[in-house]
This record gives C-alpha cells, sequence and structure tokens, in this order.
C-alpha cells in the first residue's frame, strides 16, 4: 500500500511540476480532462458460499483497492462514466483460500442536494467483476459487481464516496461448487485532475 501511495504522490508532483497553470493544464490534456482515480478501503466484508445444502457465510480481512475512472458530465452537475479497480486478495478464514477482484463498470453520479459548500450525489456502480482465487480455492465464474451510495465533492479535486457493494460469481472448494456473494462497505477518496 505504500508503494501505491508513493506512485500517486510521484505522479501528481510530476504533473504539478511540469505546468505553469494547473487549472488549464488538466483542460487542455484529452488524458487527463476526464480522468479520475481512486484509493478505496472496503472494510465490513462478508462472504457467503451457497450450494444445495445451504449456505456458509464468513467475515473478511479488510482490504485496500485502487482504480481509475474516465468522467463526463451531462447537464453540468451529472456525472456519467466507466471504471475499473483492482481489489487486493483477502484470506476466508484461514484455511479456505483468498480472493480478490477485478471489476469493470459503468457508473453514475446523480445530484440529490446541490450545496454549494456540501453537494451530495447518488451514486450507483454496474458491471461484472473478474475473479481471483488461490491457496485453496478455485475460481469457476467471474459475476456480476454493483453498488450503491452517495458521494460527497471535498474539493474542485477530492471527492469521498461511501459505498456498499456486492460481487457475485461461481468457485470451487474441496471438489465441491459453490456460488458465492460478497458483500462490503467501501470508503473512497477520488481525485480528478
Amino acid at each position: 500500500m505504500k508503494k501505491l501511495f508513493l506512485f500517486f504522490f510521484v505522479i501528481n508532483s510530476c504533473l504539478l511540476f511540469a505546468q505553469n497553470d494547473n487549472d488549464t493544464f488538466g483542460k487542455n490534456s484529452i488524458l487527463l480532462k476526464n480522468l479520475r482515480l481512486n484509493i478505496q478501503a472496503n472494510v465490513l466484508q462478508r462472504f457467503s458460499l451457497n450450494d444445495a445444502l445451504g449456505k456458509k457465510e464468513f467475515n473478511l480481512d479488510n482490504t485496500f483497492s485502487a482504480g481509475l475512472e474516465f468522467v463526463f458530465q451531462y447537464n453540468g452537475n451529472m456525472d456519467y462514466g466507466v471504471g475499473a479497480f483492482y481489489q487486493s486478495p483477502t484470506s476466508i478464514d484461514s484455511t479456505l483460500g483468498k480472493i480478490g477482484m477485478i471489476p469493470i463498470y459503468a457508473f453514475i453520479d446523480f445530484p440529490l442536494i446541490e450545496n454549494g459548500y456540501f453537494p451530495i450525489k447518488f451514486s450507483a456502480q454496474f458491471g461484472y467483476a473478474f475473479l481471483s482465487a488461490k491457496d485453496g480455492l478455485e475460481k469457476v465464474n467471474n459475476g456480476i459487481y454493483h453498488a450503491f451510495g452517495i458521494t460527497t465533492v471535498i474539493s474542485k479535486y477530492f471527492q469521498l464516496k461511501f459505498l456498499y457493494a456486492y460481487n457475485y460469481g461461481k468457485v470451487k472448494l474441496d471438489s465441491y461448487e459453490y456460488s458465492l456473494r460478497k458483500e462490503n462497505l467501501t470508503l473512497a477518496l477520488y481525485y480528478k485532475f
């Protein structure tokens, strides 16, 4: 995680020092104009395995994620676009293995409270998550990803999101196949150039 923070710090420093006017660089850059980076903390994670015999539930360790989004505006207030992030693998109990994911999604941020000092938006994400499983757990199928929550704009460059996310898929454990559902609370800090 320290390497990730160092990477964002170095990239941001280079971009800020390489320009004379901070406001015009992002507007003139085709790539950075619509790019939004994020760092996420995934907490209160639960994992359930379902088969014909019943349901098994597990708590997961907290994890971090990093991602990017391409953002576009509609009518000056509503944001929409596409994004992806990498969630580092986390342990499912000490004996079951580890699971991680890379969701690719479409999103919308719809304004709820248009206050100049503290605007709040409803956020929704819907897409497909590519699962990674190891240490005893085998991936069978990837699955749907969706998240809902709120976004608040801290400044021109920073946003804070609170999302409740769900992932689905199929895994194999000890030669038995299970449908999985993973859910977590995501606290994310977004940076827009």
